[in-house]
């Protein structure tokens, strides 16, 4: 498998990124704070952060074990167990993993949610440009 493709798009050399990218949403009306490694990750109502697959995968565990103590269990069939839940908040794996240098974990998360951000707006650029040349 090619590391350099995501969904038939290239991902230039210069987006070097160290792990593979999942979004965890906070589908809340109120904020959610989640922990890795000591470095604690804020999530804002609605928000999606693109983050080092495994960390996300983590901090998702953790925000989707606070809605499922959050639900009413007076009506046992209105329940969702933690799997559904974290199947709604967690999105899918996109393969972004290259070597890069050792950083301190906090550094590693900002890094590479920076290059996850430059990398949507290179291809929201693309985009413009292919609809550009159609008219």
């Amino acid at each position: 498998m090619n590391n350099n493709l995501l969904g038939g798009l290239i991902i230039p050399p210069t987006m070097k990124m160290k792990y593979n990218t999942r979004g965890v949403t906070n589908p809340m009306d109120s904020q959610f704070t989640g922990c890795y490694g000591g470095v604690d990750l804020v999530l804002l109502p609605g928000e999606t952060r693109w983050l080092p697959s495994t960390i996300a995968q983590h901090v998702a565990g953790q925000l989707a074990e606070y809605l499922f103590k959050k639900q009413d269990r007076r009506n046992p069939k209105s329940v969702i167990g933690v799997p559904q839940i974290l199947n709604s908040i967690l999105g899918d794996e996109i393969i972004t993993k290259d070597r890069v240098e050792n950083l301190s974990l906090a550094d590693e998360i900002r890094q590479h949610e920076e290059a996850y951000a430059r990398f949507v707006e290179a291809k929201r650029r693309e985009d413009l440009l292919r609809d550009a040349e159609k008219v």
